[in-house]
């Protein structure tokens, strides 16, 4: 049961974050979805997942939805589908894979933390919640940069794709750069969730 409940919150996460950037339902993007997208996603981590292998199937599952509903056009290219949709999906997917495994670093030190480490000030700085948000803010930011740049990058599908519609937080970019959003709307995520 534990692992059918893990497969839907990444399964949710994926098809909401897939809602919230542009596509045929909403031309522009819906920033709502995006406020609530990740929630589950940080649910499982910080609740469910309690092994490295659960945490690369999360991150696997939730990054290969998210590419295959929001980047279907690319099946339309007939006999190379295999490869424009298929080969991207599956790439997508493992580095969404290993990038889970980072996210999951802080949960899991923390339910196998050293003992002789109680009232430290190490331990109760990374045993925080403002710690953990911050730190999984910053891991998912990376991973759109990984995902966006390089050769291979594929910059389709980031989180400030969605914000065209709230000009205020689009202004944000200005200064902080598309990833500055990212990050302000996965802390947003990440607080709503410890509510």
């Amino acid at each position: 049961m534990e692992v059918i409940l893990q497969v839907f919150y990444s399964f949710f996460s994926g098809c909401m974050l897939s809602l919230s950037i542009p596509n045929e339902i909403y031309e522009f993007g819906s920033p709502v979805f995006t406020l609530f997208a990740f929630i589950p996603y940080y649910i499982l981590f910080s609740r469910k997942i309690k092994t490295y292998k659960q945490a690369f199937f999360a991150g696997f599952i939730q990054t290969i939805t998210t590419h295959l509903l929001s980047s279907y056009w690319l099946a339309y290219f007939k006999d190379f589908a295999v490869i424009t949709l298929g080969a991207s999906a599956f790439g997508t997917g493992m580095i969404g894979g290993f990038m889970a495994l980072y996210l999951y670093l802080p949960f899991s030190s923390s339910q196998n933390h050293n003992t002789l480490l109680d009232g430290t000030l190490y331990q109760k700085f990374y045993d925080t919640k403002t710690f953990k948000i911050i730190y999984f803010s910053s891991i998912y930011m990376l991973y759109e940069w990984v995902k966006s740049s390089g050769f291979l990058g594929y910059p389709w599908g980031t989180v400030s794709s969605a914000m065209y519609e709230w000009p205020v937080i689009m202004q944000l970019a200005s200064i902080t750069g598309t990833y500055g959003i990212t990050f302000l709307i996965l802390l947003l995520n990440c607080l709503l969730s410890e509510i």
